[in-house]
């Protein structure tokens, strides 16, 4: 087995290119119609910001607010994910949470977040959640695999287990 990891589009790319037999990915309305796929949950994405961020000191946060400072957002521009809304006039891209997680820490912006993102370990204490007049809504997790290649016993048991870890990370 070989675990990849790569941005929305290399995913399906690389199984549609069977470089790859299983794809995990966030939901998107733009999936190849060679693809499969089965929703195995959800992630909750929450408003957040670094410590020491303007924004961290407010009770709460209103989108008119929001607007007056830089929002870090996940790719690409026209990205149709939860949460890919631009709501600032200054936006900074990148196409991980993981990168807009280390921008924010740096005092770089606010962004929208999956709540795990928020909770790795390295990341701890330096971000505050923001209370917020709207979040967006949960990124759906899907599995994806090519449909002339249907998914086999060991896929299915995988895809319970991702769909199972999924329920416990909220």
């Amino acid at each position: 087995m070989q675990l990849a990891s790569g941005a929305q589009g290399d995913v399906a790319r690389k199984l549609v290119e069977r470089r790859a037999d299983l794809g995990l990915l966030f939901h998107h309305e733009q999936m190849p119609e060679t693809l499969e796929r089965r929703a195995l949950g959800s992630v909750e994405m929450v408003t957040v910001c670094a410590v020491g961020h303007p924004l961290a000191h407010e009770k709460r946060v209103n989108r008119q607010l929001l607007a007056l400072h830089r929002q870090l957002l996940i790719a690409p521009q026209a990205s149709g994910y939860p949460g890919g809304e631009q709501v600032s006039p200054q936006v900074w891209r990148a196409d991980s949470f993981y990168v807009l997680a280390e921008w924010l820490m740096r005092g770089l912006g606010w962004a929208w977040l999956p709540r795990h993102v928020v909770q790795y370990p390295a990341y701890l204490n330096q971000m505050v959640e923001l209370a917020s007049q709207w979040t967006p809504p949960a990124l759906v997790v899907e599995l994806a695999w090519r449909r002339d290649e249907p998914l086999g016993p060991a896929a299915h048991w995988l895809a319970e287990r991702f769909a199972v870890h999924l329920k416990a990370i909220g």
